[in-house]
């Protein structure tokens, strides 16, 4: 696949009290509100699990997901929130963003634990954060772990068509473009076991792409889909093409959205935090009644 826009977007986090981790991840951590988005019932591509129930996502992260210069681009958060589930498992599956910024690095280090320069804090959910120290101020990786990295490997890289940027003993770190954030694919010798709080990552891939990877996955008896390739509708915004793939063999859902109409979509609204603010007064005084 060519790398002109193919790259990483974000991981779907599962979060059960929307306004503790709206606190920790946009006044604790200093992330912004990019969009809010409400939806009266389930997504047909199971976006929110597998759940009828109405539900909400925000975008959240610490800059643009997508801009029309992609070098500027973010990888960012997409909080989702059912409003008829109170906690999820946390399984041993995510291993957690990884923000590179010396100041948050200092500001948050009582939050957490520091082992070999690392710092580890854990959101309300219980979803492990990493703080490097240094400049960029962004997210620079995603962490997921894996049974075994040699095996995984081959699906991400060989599959997906991702490039090695870097391999280790237990560990190696893809991308599609140098310069894009990284998947690091961590190994941990055991089944991963996703549980109830499992997520998704995101990425977005031209149209031409997207078609040809649905194909492949057709004509294989190895690899499998979530969902087949479907269109997606956002209220009063963008409709746009997904297919839902599990990785293999660790079964990740993997969501590749057509770069066309994603780009439209994830513009950044500059009513995102009123209309997310909105919202959880509406429920705060919902649930006080």
């Amino acid at each position: 696949m060519e790398e002109k826009n193919l790259r990483i977007l974000h991981w779907c986090l599962k979060i059960a009290n929307r306004p503790a981790s709206i606190e920790f991840y946009r006044d604790k951590l200093e992330m912004t509100v990019l969009r809010h988005e409400e939806f009266a019932e389930g997504c047909e591509a199971t976006c929110n699990g597998p759940y009828s129930n109405r539900w909400s996502k925000t975008m959240i992260g610490y800059g643009t997901e997508l801009s029309e210069l992609q070098k500027d681009s973010n990888f960012i958060l997409e909080l989702t929130y059912n409003y008829d589930v109170k906690s999820y498992d946390v399984g041993n599956d995510y291993n957690g963003i990884v923000v590179e910024s010396t100041r948050l690095f200092d500001k948050l280090s009582s939050l957490g634990k520091v082992t070999n320069d690392v710092l580890i804090i854990h959101d309300p959910d219980g979803y492990p954060v990493q703080f490097v120290k240094g400049d960029s101020n962004k997210v620079i990786r995603l962490e997921l772990n894996v049974e075994k990295v040699n095996d995984s490997v081959e699906y991400w890289s060989d599959t997906l068509g991702m490039k090695q940027i870097e391999k280790g003993d237990k560990y190696v770190d893809l991308a599609f473009k140098d310069d894009h954030p990284k998947l690091r694919l961590v190994e941990i010798g055991k089944k991963i076991d996703h549980k109830t709080g499992y997520g998704r990552l995101a990425f977005t891939t031209p149209k031409k792409h997207q078609n040809a990877l649905n194909e492949k996955i057709l004509a294989s008896n190895k690899f499998k889909f979530r969902h087949q390739m479907t269109e997606l509708g956002t209220p009063g915004k963008q409709t746009v093409t997904v297919i839902i793939l599990l990785s293999h063999p660790d079964e990740y859902e993997i969501c590749f959205v057509n770069f066309e109409d994603y780009s439209v979509l994830a513009t950044t609204d500059p009513n995102a935090n009123e209309e997310l603010e909105r919202e959880l007064k509406k429920e705060a005084k919902k649930n006080a009644n």
